[in-house]
């Protein structure tokens, strides 16, 4: 028993100097979440692993997630929630640690996630910031555990430190996103200048939202509503061949029609369907695995002409707000910019007409003129 004692002294030793050497600060909300997790899997240790989830009070849904467990991506550990009923919406609700120490005698009904990944027991505690639960943060094992005392308080100071951090790396991409869409503003601004061919001014927007959005497909549609047809349908991106070129009819059914009718972006997270989308649309989406989307309108003298989707995989992170924010300015780009093309191609058209009648009328007078007798 004292050399367990001891042993145990020496570990709560570790953990506490580990935590104050800890640096959370200044990194980006990715990197500070991958930190905890591994911290727990280290530290605790815990057998199997450890898992993040964040949560989204507004929308009530799980969004970004770390994982120590192989195999466990993001979308995984999301999908596999209950946003109901489970241990993570209790702990959340309640604002307190639950610990299972066998997941055969659990309170709450194993999901699919302890199933597929061999959890024999876990600890979850809220992290909390600014009196809100961000999220929850957990440690697993694989066989029944006893988590005890000084493993609950190694638990719930991480947390409370995460959840500063979270904050401040949420501020830090918040900045990082502000600064990428001004230079990414200014970079297809001055890629547009002096461009004339349409098929090079939609190739660019699309390659400039692609680079800013970090984005999977990118599709730029213009529409004729009037007519209620498509005019062009470009698609970029590296998973661009993933998109079906869709009729008026398909598109108008989708995020595509909801833009147009209502001249406003769409913002669609990935694990939660979509109801401004058909069920159609909705299941294509998760064959193809697409993940979040994000819908600009192209607004041309209080019309919409068409729209700018960004996609990203299922197993990549939501669009933000401020992707959203990105997308609609360089919907408006491009708008100006079709525009711009389109009065170019139409001024080249009227000059070759000018020309070509200009050389009839040349070739008439001098015929005309050999007619004639001059003096």
């Amino acid at each position: 028993m004292a050399i367990e004692r001891v042993q145990d002294t020496a570990l709560n030793l570790e953990r506490l100097t580990a935590l104050a050497e800890l640096e959370l600060t200044g990194a980006s909300l990715k990197a500070v979440l991958n930190q905890v997790v591994d911290t727990v899997a280290r530290l605790l240790p815990a057998g199997k692993g450890s898992t993040v989830v964040m949560w989204d009070a507004v929308d009530e849904v799980y969004q970004l997630a770390a994982s120590t467990l192989p195999g466990q991506e993001s979308g995984t550990v999301t999908e596999g929630l209950r946003t109901e009923g489970g241990a993570t919406r209790w702990i959340i609700e309640q604002r307190r640690a639950y610990v299972c120490t066998n997941i055969e005698m659990d309170r709450f009904d194993p999901n699919q996630i302890t199933k597929d990944f061999g959890i024999g027991s876990y600890a979850g505690v809220p992290i909390i910031a600014d009196g809100r639960v961000l999220g929850v943060l957990y440690a697993l094992d694989d066989v029944p555990r006893e988590f005890d005392k000084a493993d609950l308080a190694f638990l719930t100071t991480l947390a409370r430190r995460a959840g500063t951090a979270i904050v401040d790396a949420r501020l830090h991409d918040s900045n990082r996103a502000a600064l990428r869409r001004t230079e990414t503003m200014a970079f297809v601004s001055q890629a547009l200048v002096g461009l004339s061919d349409l098929d090079e001014v939609l190739r660019t927007i699309i390659d400039g939202v692609v680079g800013a959005l970090d984005a999977d497909r990118v599709v730029l549609i213009t529409l004729d509503t009037q007519h209620e047809r498509v005019d062009r349908y470009r698609i970029g991106g590296p998973g661009s061949h993933l998109i079906a070129h869709d009729s008026y009819e398909d598109l108008m059914s989708g995020l595509t029609g909801w833009v147009v009718r209502n001249q406003q972006t769409a913002l669609s997270p990935r694990s939660v369907p979509d109801q401004r989308e058909s069920t159609a649309l909705q299941q294509r989406r998760r064959d193809t695995h697409g993940g979040s989307v994000v819908v600009a309108p192209l607004r041309l003298k209080g019309d919409v002409i068409g729209t700018l989707t960004a996609v990203r995989p299922y197993q990549g992170a939501d669009f933000s707000p401020d992707d959203a924010a990105t997308l609609e300015g360089l919907s408006t780009l491009a708008a100006v910019a079709i525009d711009n093309a389109r009065l170019s191609g139409e001024t080249r058209s009227a000059l070759t007409e000018v020309r070509g009648m200009y050389k009839i009328c040349l070739l008439y007078t001098s015929d005309a003129a050999d007619d004639y007798f001059w003096v």
